[in-house]
């Protein structure tokens, strides 16, 4: 049973090892010919258990054969998979033709078993060579095995790898060697041993599973100034040294001590517990160290995040040789346009010297789309980069939510991208626009409200939005990005810039194959049309900030009225007047108080409309939310509130004062538009990327004319206010990267649906290495 029992157990051992590896990503080729050994030995410990337990001689033998060919197909794999941790030989698959040797002439083999106390047992045929070939190429895996894990102990960088292979080479020795050796062939002979090598072969999966679960200890990034070469080099080394020390056979560890040998500087590198420090010898020139930096990345960590990290380097390095820094772009430019480093370098400056790039043609839509985004930040200025609030934003959304900026300005992607890569393909590319138009649309806010940097600003982005035009018009990038771009920011060169794009597109692309008369007229039409929309933009800009203007005039006067109100009050009270009279001076008083208060609602709405909506995020039960506003407002006995929201989902990372604003208006709403009575439902449902919040009534209904309207400030259907609770409502949810529609008819009612992205609090481990 030991045979039964090891492979259950190796079945389960593997099946968790495969799945806690997988994640949807591509594993490394020695962690695949480990699994392959794996599978290998778990069914030749099926094959083995059929072979002692058959009812008779000859489907003993077919297992048998079976076992024998799985058991060098096992050995063939571990001796592979060795070999690929560092040699990685072209012609790897050469080490499985022995194996295949041995499967053909097995058949051919004059095998002679015979019945046991252990089951049928295999006795080799001394005249036979086939045995022999067999004990041959056995013990030249065994050899070759032990002699590349040797060698492996003697290269490995740290005490935990040595230990790793350490325990590679002890299970080879003290398991699967006396397991095929000793107990298999011994047990065949008249002492009569037990055949352990059941066990044995198990204890050595079991000890190569442990070997993958010992994991490098991370070197600390050391803090560095940002122009000190020395230490910001010293910096890049450490990410090096821990990205290439997170997979589990360690084969992308040896890239490290590549790097720094083929870079010439493996004498000035230092590594202890506190860290890598590296020393610039006085003898080497800043341009040689970053050519064969950059040839070596080229080689070797080609769309990785370690030459994202490269960034800092290069700026460093720009820093002491200023404009003889374009040396090493024009050696380079091909590999640093095809990184994206290019376009980071003292930011951005290099790119006017660059004719064309053409690098994104070789990238499918996705990849192309988030470079082309990374490619639009990378310029600005590491503060506004990296600043919490940009964080903050970056959580906002699905496709930005596992970006990573580091302090020095870099930009990873790759967790980003394999998250949207997880969704359904036909909302891919919108997913990634729309995060990315709402966020980077705000960096360039934040960006242009310097105005010692708007020109270059403006300048560097548009020589971006010309380098990459080609791929971005193609997957319809520009247009979006730029509508959000000049809705946001009524700078008059971002509104240039749109309608110079507009006016490109609509002669090349849109109207190509229409009537030269006709092509006029729709010219003449959209490009109108385009032109009020970025004028309304402006328009609104300005009136946040007249808004802003009259709610800080007007509320001082307000705070004395409610004042003076309270005091006249307190006198009414002391006055030798009538009751009655009392009376009739109190209700005038209130009225005015009433009027005051309502002129203190418009303002707080015009405070609210004008003042940036930056949410703080804090977990929180929509459900409970909801019941609070509900029970806060004065609801009509005519009107019944069906509040259709579970319990176990109706938390979520959400600003709570922001929505229960939104709820609140919401409600009301909801509630004015039933004057005779009605039903109003509140329910919420949970989407693969989002929530679902609908508020629906059965009251008036909005006429269709009205519906696109509805959401657009200071328009109103009613005889008092200011027509701002819903384009209120609209903004803070949006703030939260979120939308709101509606859908209504006249006579039946309305429904309101708000989506809100589903996030998740991530321990970004990743980040404390910049």
């Amino acid at each position: 049973m030991q045979y039964l029992i090891a492979a259950v157990f190796s079945f389960l051992i593997l099946f968790y090892a495969a799945c806690s590896e997988w994640k949807g990503r591509s594993l490394p080729q020695a962690l695949k010919y480990f699994f392959t050994y794996g599978f290998a030995t778990s069914l030749w410990e099926i094959f083995t258990y059929l072979q002692r337990t058959s009812a008779n001689v000859d489907d003993a033998l077919i297992f048998f054969q079976l076992s024998s060919v799985l058991s060098m197909l096992g050995q063939s794999a571990y001796l592979a998979a060795i070999l690929s941790i560092y040699r990685k030989p072209r012609r790897l698959m050469l080490i499985f033709l022995p194996a295949i040797l041995v499967a053909c002439i097995i058949p051919l083999n004059p095998s002679d078993l015979h019945p046991t106390l252990y089951g049928w047992s295999y006795i080799p045929n001394r005249s036979s060579f086939i045995p022999i070939i067999e004990i041959t190429i056995y013990t030249g895996y065994l050899a070759a095995a032990i002699f590349f894990l040797a060698d492996l102990i003697r290269r490995a960088r740290s005490k935990e790898l040595r230990i790793k292979y350490g325990i590679l080479l002890g299970g080879l020795l003290v398991f699967q060697y006396p397991g095929l050796i000793l107990t298999n062939y011994l047990s065949m002979t008249s002492l009569m041993l037990p055949p352990l090598d059941g066990t044995l072969y198990f204890a050595a999966l079991l000890s190569i599973s442990y070997a993958l679960m010992i994991q490098e200890k991370e070197i600390p990034t050391t803090p560095s100034l940002h122009r000190d070469f020395s230490a910001v080099y010293s910096s890049f080394l450490a990410i090096l040294y821990d990205m290439t020390g997170k997979t589990k056979l360690g084969e992308e560890s040896f890239k490290f001590s590549d790097f720094i040998r083929e870079s010439g500087i493996k004498d000035y590198v230092r590594i202890s517990k506190k860290g890598i420090r590296f020393s610039m010898p006085s003898s080497m020139e800043y341009r040689d160290l970053i050519n064969r930096n950059l040839k070596i990345l080229e080689d070797k960590f080609r769309d990785s995040e370690i030459v994202d990290c490269y960034l800092r380097v290069l700026n460093a390095a720009h820093y002491i040789l200023g404009d003889k820094f374009y040396e090493i772009i024009k050696e380079n430019e091909s590999f640093l346009k095809k990184s994206d480093l290019i376009y980071g370098v003292a930011n951005g400056c290099f790119l006017r010297k660059i004719k064309r790039d053409d690098s994104l043609n070789s990238y499918d839509p996705i990849k192309a789309c988030f470079k082309i985004y990374k490619r639009l930040l990378l310029p600005i200025d590491v503060r506004i980069l990296s600043s919490s609030d940009s964080k903050k934003r970056l959580a906002m959304h699905y496709a930005t939510r596992n970006v990573i900026i580091t302090e020095y300005g870099e930009i990873l992607t790759q967790k980003a991208e394999q998250d949207v890569r997880n969704l359904p393909k036909n909302e891919q590319l919108s997913i990634i626009i729309d995060g990315f138009n709402s966020f980077v649309s705000w960096i360039y806010e934040k960006a242009l409200n310097r105005p010692e940097e708007t020109r270059e600003v403006l300048d560097t982005l548009r020589r971006i939005l010309d380098l990459n035009k080609k791929v971005a018009v193609k997957f319809d990038i520009y247009d979006r990005f730029l509508e959000t771009l000049a809705s946001k920011i009524p700078e008059r060169q971002i509104r240039q810039l749109y309608l110079d794009y507009l006016e490109e597109e609509s002669k090349s692309r849109i109207f190509k194959t229409l009537p030269q008369s006709l092509l006029v007229i729709c010219e003449s039409k959209w490009i109108k049309r385009i032109q009020k929309q970025l004028i309304e933009s402006e328009r609104m800009a300005a009136i946040g900030e007249v808004a802003t203007m009259i709610s800080h005039d007007t509320r001082n006067p307000l705070q004395v009225i409610f004042n003076t109100l309270y005091l006249a009050m307190k006198k009414i009270e002391e006055l030798h007047i009538p009751v009655k009279e009392k009376k009739n001076l109190k209700r005038l008083l209130k009225r005015i108080h009433d009027q005051a208060d309502y002129i203190n609602g418009m303002i707080t709405n015009l405070q609210e409309y004008a003042r940036e909506a930056a949410p703080e995020l804090i977990e929180t039960d929509l459900r409970d939310l909801i019941e609070d506003v509900l029970s806060s407002i004065n609801i009509p006995k005519n009107i019944r509130v069906v509040l259709d929201i579970k319990k176990s989902l109706s938390k979520m990372l959400v600003d709570p004062v922001m929505m229960k604003r939104v709820f609140t208006n919401l409600i009301k709403n909801a509630i004015e538009a039933m004057p005779e009575g009605g039903e109003m439902k509140i329910s919420m449902s949970i989407k693969s990327d989002h929530a679902l919040i609908t508020f629906e009534d059965t009251g008036v209904g909005i006429p269709e004319d009205k519906i696109g309207e509805i959401f657009r400030p200071f328009f109103t259907t009613k005889s008092k206010g200011l027509g701002l609770g819903l384009a209120i409502c609209k903004k803070l949810i949006e703030a939260h990267g979120g939308s709101i529609s509606v859908r209504s008819k006249v006579g039946k009612g309305s429904k309101f649906e708000i989506r809100l992205p589903l996030r998740k609090r991530q321990e970004r481990s990743l980040a404390q290495n910049f």
